[in-house]
């Protein structure tokens, strides 16, 4: 594993709207509608609004223009593990959102992106983090998450002009780098918990 990086810029944005919403509506976790998006407005093109549907699977409720330029199609209502290479990750945030609905934590993943070359695209190679916060769905259960992903300074990043994949084919391929727990107030969870 390398090292764990600092939250950047957008992260830090994100962050802080959370810890706000919290602290104003007086609450464990804050809803989508809690968060202040003018607060965000820097990090929305790399904001994703994710939704539990199965135990082992998730909905893209929404995802940032950003995000959908560097996969080169729309991942807004898509399953993650539609989207992701790494099933045994995607099979895991679950599970994660889970986990946080028992003492509520962040959660920040360095990451490798390799995006595919093909003939219509360019290949889109750059190191970065994502940072997943709890969120509390419509019927008060903690079931959703918000994230947003950021490029480390200096990296590599290209657009990527793909069309829809052909079915049955993920578009996102990522290498994990590492993991880091944020405490939102409820302490740091213990990995064999989750």
């Amino acid at each position: 594993m390398e090292e764990v990086k600092k939250p950047g810029k957008l992260q830090s944005l994100l962050l802080t709207a959370w810890f706000d919403a919290q602290k104003k509506y007086d609450c464990n976790v804050p809803t989508k509608n809690q968060i202040e998006l003018r607060s965000i407005a820097q990090a929305m093109p790399f904001i994703q609004i994710l939704e539990v549907v199965a135990e082992d699977d998730l909905v893209i409720r929404m995802a940032g223009s950003g995000l959908e330029q560097r996969v080169g199609h729309s991942l807004t209502g898509r399953n993650l593990s539609d989207s992701l290479e790494d099933k045994q990750l995607a099979s895991m945030v679950p599970l994660i959102i889970a986990g946080m609905a028992k003492a509520p934590f962040g959660l920040r993943r360095g990451f490798r992106n390799l995006a595919r070359e093909t003939e219509t695209s360019r290949a889109s190679t750059y190191d970065g983090a994502t940072l997943l916060l709890p969120l509390t769905g419509l019927d008060g259960q903690i079931n959703m998450a918000i994230t947003v992903d950021e490029a480390d300074k200096g990296s590599r990043q290209l657009a990527n002009t793909i069309g829809t994949p052909a079915c049955g084919e993920s578009t996102r391929l990522q290498d994990t780098l590492w993991f880091d727990f944020i405490d939102l107030g409820n302490g740091i969870p213990v990995l064999s918990a989750l």
